[in-house]
């Protein structure tokens, strides 16, 4: 259930991430991450990298205007990935049906209430464990 918690920040991390890898040509990246200096590169891109995705996800007025986008020529082709995301389509649909027909909805909504509301519409069950001294070989 933690996916439904931040399904806004990954659904936000990815459109932002498709905005830059649409907007941003690969070359300055590539010149960035020092890619043609192979042993520079490795210690260079972690040090850099996270803080490339905290300015990418922070700073939102930082993205390009519209007149610097390039448009594909060649139009939507089957490849592997493709391929690939027909199988995981499915299986995340059947997923999704699964988390509906098992009550997933309303146990998710019970799960966002405060803790009180438990014992309110009879959840308590009477778990209370008290210690009354019997039953435990030292007495306690």
């Amino acid at each position: 259930m933690e996916w439904a918690a931040i399904w806004r920040d990954l659904v936000g991390g990815l459109l932002i991430a498709g905005a830059i890898a649409a907007w941003v040509p690969d070359g300055f990246w590539q010149h960035f991450f020092l890619s043609g200096h192979p042993f520079v590169a490795k210690l260079w891109g972690p040090l850099v990298g996270p803080l490339v995705a905290v300015i990418s996800f922070v700073c939102i007025g930082l993205t390009p205007d519209q007149h610097a986008a390039k448009l594909p020529t060649e139009g939507v082709s089957w490849n592997y990935t493709s391929w690939l995301n027909v199988p995981f389509l499915l299986l995340g649909v059947a997923l999704l049906l699964r988390f509906l027909r098992t009550c997933g909805w309303q146990m998710l909504a019970m799960m966002g209430g405060a803790p009180d509301q438990h014992t309110e519409h009879g959840h308590g069950h009477g778990h209370e464990h008290r210690h009354s001294g019997h039953g435990h070989p030292d007495g306690s």
